[in-house]
């Protein structure tokens, strides 16, 4: 194996670069184009894998697939991406967005196993325990902006144990979910011993 150092320089007028920090959001150090690294990576390994003949695909969704398999690998730091991100990036609208990650998800499961496992755990890592007025643990609660994570929880769970409470939308909330306190449990054992 040799590695390779690829540096590049890219103009942009002033619309196109408005436009990508709105896509984009703020990145960890509060940059919008540092993500650019992240999808310059993924689409020269896109390429590259083409050339080679690793993964030359003839059908449209199959790129579309790829590329966000690539881009959340090296974009969204091997964290499964909100629908809300890859509708930006994808311009596409929020239920396809839900069903080309759960594309994703699913055709790069052996590949994402890391990906996934990491997103789930920082899911559950994320819940805030909610008391009642005497103190005691009442639910969790946790956002989820990605409704495949919600889907992959209640899975686990359900194998975990058939009776348990599924994980509910908080009623009246975009994006608030409650986790019943054995739920919780049984999940965080699950992810503590994995």
């Amino acid at each position: 194996m040799e590695d390779i150092n690829v540096s590049f320089n890219y103009e942009l007028n002033e619309t196109e670069l408005a436009i990508i920090k709105a896509s984009l959001g703020k990145g960890e150090n509060g940059n919008n184009l540092e993500s650019l690294n992240g999808i310059a990576k993924a689409a020269f390994e896109e390429y590259l894998k083409l050339i080679v003949g690793q993964k030359v695909f003839t059908r449209g969704s199959d790129i579309k697939e790829y590329r966000l398999f690539l881009m959340t690998k090296y974009m969204f730091d091997g964290k499964v991406p909100s629908e809300d991100s890859v509708s930006k990036l994808f311009q596409l609208t929020h239920s396809e967005s839900k069903s080309l990650i759960r594309s994703v998800m699913s055709k790069y499961q052996y590949e994402m196993s890391d990906m996934i496992k990491l997103s789930l755990k920082e899911t559950l890592g994320s819940a805030e325990a909610i008391q009642t007025d005497q103190g005691t643990l009442d639910v969790y609660k946790v956002d989820i902006k990605t409704h495949n994570i919600l889907i992959e929880l209640n899975k686990i769970l359900g194998h975990l144990d058939g009776a348990a409470p599924m994980i509910v939308k908080e009623r009246g909330t975009f994006s608030t979910y409650v986790i019943k306190p054995t739920s919780y449990d049984k999940l965080k054992i699950y992810f503590d011993n994995d």
